[in-house]
């Protein structure tokens, strides 16, 4: 497991629907180490802090694996590492694979995973393409946010290393299908609720599904 790429952005004035909207989406890969703090990355963007920032929000991590599907879905060529919006481009943390709560060790900083992204339609603005959110929710596997829980130092090409995991947690990708796509899932909707791990916003979402 490895960190790819650094992303980082500035703020951008984006049209929807004919208003002028702030977005740090258009994340570019950034050279060299990067400190990380409680809130994420020094120098990054982080515009509508309802969705993202905040401790647990710090950084949105982004599996490179899924590149190849949005590649030919979307039949673009010339993604490059950032174009998700992602902080962190990941070869090794696949959504089916990584659990809710897991501890990793990235360079210096110690992280854990907090809940999966939900993409909203500035995701649409930065693929020019206004159906992406719409199959990016079906798709099933929107990356996810971690918390910092000791800061320091990245470089990409750090190493990510697994420090802890509850065996009776939930993966990333079956979370977000008990809030998304698998409604019914009673059982698998209660489960996530009580993850202890589980950001508070997406645990009040689910228990009002019971």
């Amino acid at each position: 497991m490895q960190v790819l790429s650094i992303n980082l952005a500035s703020p951008r004035t984006i049209m929807h629907r004919g208003k002028e909207v702030s977005t740090g989406i258009y994340k570019q890969p950034a050279t060299g180490p990067h400190e990380v703090n409680r809130l994420g990355l020094l120098n990054d963007v982080q515009v509508d802090k309802r969705f993202h920032g905040g401790p647990d929000q710090a950084l949105y991590v982004f599996d490179h694996s899924y590149y190849e599907h949005w590649q030919s879905e979307t039949g673009l060529a010339d993604f490059e590492y950032g174009q998700f919006g992602e902080n962190l481009t990941v070869d090794g943390l696949r959504d089916d694979e990584v659990h809710i709560g897991d501890v990793y060790q990235v360079g210096e900083i110690v992280v854990q995973v907090t809940h999966p992204r939900e993409p909203c339609f500035k995701l649409g603005v930065r693929m020019e393409d206004a159906t992406i959110v719409k199959k990016f929710h079906e798709y099933g596997h929107p990356g996810f946010y971690l918390r910092i829980k000791e800061p320091g130092t990245i470089t990409s090409g750090d190493q990510i290393s697994l420090l802890e995991r509850d065996s009776n947690s939930m993966t990333v990708a079956d979370v977000f299908r008990v809030m998304h796509l698998d409604k019914d899932d009673l059982a698998g909707i209660k489960k996530a609720a009580y993850l202890p791990t589980l950001t508070m916003a997406w645990r009040e979402k689910l228990l009002n599904r019971l």
